[in-house]
């Protein structure tokens, strides 16, 4: 499935394969600076509890420093025939298609003048792409599986922003299993975080 997250102003919206699954508008913009490692398939719901992503495979993950519109999230996602125009990647500043399929080094190949790279951490390569040919990375579902990047990754303070990401799991055993963000805690606070539910 393709996972796009958007933050416009107070509004974040979830968009599943294209179309808006959901949306909240906050009284204020959250600042979104916790200095705290983005990653794929871990996150710190409760102090005392980790969450991790369930068996699965990610592809594709890019952070815009904006909010994509309507046209360019279908897109990504294919869908809305006749397809519209790729969007425009001036605003994309990191990009990592996991096409690497050997190391432990996932490349930043975004627009960024300042290239993050991901590091793998017992996650595997899988000899399949949802977005051309290439490769992707497994989540095991495992404590200690996950990528990891370094900061500025994750650390959108006040602006708006888009998280986009290919997700494919047959697993939905763990309730609130971390996907991809920098979560430190349960409740309300200053991280970026998608999970997925087993209802």
């Amino acid at each position: 499935h393709s996972i796009i997250v958007t933050r416009c102003g107070g509004t974040l919206t979830l968009y599943i394969d294209g179309y808006a699954s959901n949306s909240g508008t906050a009284s204020g913009t959250a600042n979104i600076n916790n200095g705290l490692l983005f990653k794929i398939g871990r996150s710190l719901y409760d102090p005392s509890i980790q969450r991790f992503a369930p068996n699965a495979i990610f592809d594709a993950l890019a952070t815009y420093n904006s909010a994509l519109s309507a046209e360019e999230i279908a897109a990504i996602a294919g869908v809305h025939p006749p397809p519209p125009p790729p969007p425009s990647n001036q605003n994309q500043n990191h990009l990592w298609t996991f096409d690497e399929n050997t190391g432990n080094i996932a490349r930043d190949s975004g627009n960024s003048r300042y290239p993050v790279n991901g590091i793998l951490n017992n996650a595997q390569w899988r000899d399949l792409s949802k977005v051309g040919p290439g490769a992707a990375v497994r989540i095991t579902g495992a404590d200690n599986s996950y990528v990891s990047f370094a900061n500025p990754i994750g650390q959108f303070g006040r602006d708006d922003f888009t998280v986009a990401y290919w997700f494919q799991t047959t697993d939905n055993s763990l309730a609130l299993a971390g996907l991809v963000g920098n979560r430190a805690s349960s409740g309300h606070g200053s991280f970026f975080s998608t999970r997925l539910s087993s209802d």
